[in-house]
């Protein structure tokens, strides 16, 4: 036992060196290794269980033994066929083991035997990571659809998972982007992690007055708004309406100095004082320029 158990530490070390994708446990988190050697003296008195060897799989991926855990997703089919979830957690293991193809193989082994079973959601999840590894944007948004209708509670990942596929298959996708997380907003509420990158696809459409409604959104709802009124201010100076952002930063520093100091003196909000400040010192050098070229004239 312990030389396994040395065996699986060094593997894991190796495999945390050269995984980036982010594991999607199932399971609490705690002491994975005491729960594997626990799960490992279970199979010994119950080798047959093909449950067993299914959870030790899930506690080998969540700590990347990935090789470990495709052992025991084998022996948990090999005990008992019918086990379809299988399938799935071996989708899960590839995906994050950065074998993509072979984990679509396995969701669809899956949701051939479950089409709308109650890991559906999860199911198209995974499997829209697995195409965007793939490099099929656009199929993966439509997996991310089907993941967000078949959850009674989405979460706002899966809204960000689909925008994203919809940006890498190009900008001409960036409309329906922007509808996407407009859906979101719509279901889940005005939550910051929506509004951002709408904003975001707003500006890179140059779609500025619909950039400015995002912010004054986002600005009503902050419990501090001045981050958000800089921001209205520097949206406002990239679109050339030069006046409305002088009013928009002036605002922030308002907002600022309204604050008590204890909120005022934290590194953050003495970041945004100085950028505005940079910035109204760079309107009135603007201003005072254009006038001294006018009288010139």
């Amino acid at each position: 036992m312990n030389s396994l158990f040395m065996m699986r530490g060094l593997l894991f070390a190796l495999f945390t060196a050269l995984q980036f994708v982010q594991p999607l446990p199932l399971l609490a988190h705690g002491d994975l290794g005491g729960q594997i050697d626990e799960v490992t003296a279970e199979i010994a008195a119950r080798p047959s269980d093909a449950q067993l060897f299914l959870k030790r799989g899930e506690l080998h991926r969540n700590v990347e033994l990935f090789l470990f855990a495709g052992d025991d997703f084998a022996q948990a089919e090999k005990l008992d066929p019918s086990l379809t979830l299988v399938h799935l957690a071996r989708a899960r293991n590839y995906l994050e083991w950065r074998k993509p193809a072979l984990g679509l193989s396995s969701l669809d082994r899956y949701l051939a035997s479950n089409p709308a079973g109650q890991l559906a959601a999860l199911a198209h999840e995974v499997r829209g990571k697995l195409l965007v590894a793939l490099e099929r944007p656009l199929e993966a948004a439509s997996e991310f659809t089907l993941a967000i209708d078949f959850s009674t509670a989405p979460s706002p990942d899966v809204f960000l998972y689909r925008v994203a596929a919809y940006e890498s298959a190009g900008n001409e996708y960036f409309d329906i982007a922007i509808q996407s997380l407009d859906t979101g907003i719509a279901r889940l509420g005005p939550i910051v992690s929506l509004i951002q990158p709408a904003l975001d696809l707003e500006l890179r459409l140059q779609r500025y007055d619909a950039a400015l409604a995002r912010v004054d959104q986002l600005a009503a709802a902050a419990a501090r708004p001045e981050s958000w009124l800089a921001r209205r201010g520097e949206i406002l100076l990239q679109s050339g309406r030069t006046s409305e952002a002088h009013e928009a930063f002036q605002l922030a520093l308002e907002k600022i100095a309204s604050l008590s100091a204890r909120h005022r003196n934290t590194a953050a909000t003495q970041q945004i004082e100085r950028q505005v400040r940079s910035r109204l010192q760079q309107l009135a050098e603007a201003k005072h320029t254009a006038r001294n070229s006018l009288h010139e004239k």
